[in-house]
Formats: structure tokens, C-alpha cells, sequence
């Protein structure tokens, strides 16, 4: 269903489930279907499947690099690897 429409069918329905926890799996039956999209050695190597899989998907990923959540995610990341191998805040 993706986000936010995944949140608003469990608020909607969550009474009738008989539980009182729902969590929203997002992307958990693509990545666990018998065929996985294949990522890169050098991809996984760098532990940068999250970035792969907005580089595949971007297509229906576009409501969150319009709001903007995917390039400060990226700018904070970039600041962070270049503040780590600076030494800095170790």
C-alpha cells in the first residue's frame, strides 16, 4: 500500500483486527519475494541499499524527494561520512 495509505487503512480498520498493535511493513514483501531485485556487491558492500532501492524506485518514491525528506537524508549522511573521516565527533 506504501505510506501514508498503509497508516490510514490501519487507523481505519485496526478495531476490527482483534490486536492492539498494527505496524506497517513497507517494503518488506518486495524485498522478501523468492526473486530479490539484485544490489550490487559495491552497493551492499557500502551498506547503501537504501540508496539503490530510491535509485530503482524512484518512479514511486517521487512524493518523498519532492518533499524534499530524500535530499536533507542525503546532504545529513554526506555530513556525517565527511565529518567521520575527518575525525571529527568519533
Amino acid at each position: 500500500m506504501g505510506v501514508p495509505r498503509q497508516e490510514k487503512w490501519i487507523d481505519r480498520h485496526l478495531h476490527r483486527c482483534g490486536v492492539n498493535v498494527a505496524v506497517g511493513v513497507g517494503a518488506l514483501p518486495e524485498l522478501s519475494r523468492a526473486a530479490p531485485v539484485e544490489v550490487p556487491p559495491w552497493v551492499r558492500n557500502r551498506r547503501l541499499e537504501w540508496a539503490w532501492r530510491i535509485y530503482r524506485d524512484s518512479s514511486c518514491l517521487w512524493w518523498r524527494v519532492r518533499q524534499g525528506g530524500t535530499p536533507r537524508l542525503l546532504l545529513r549522511v554526506a555530513g556525517h561520512r565527511l565529518l567521520t573521516s575527518l575525525g571529527v565527533g568519533r
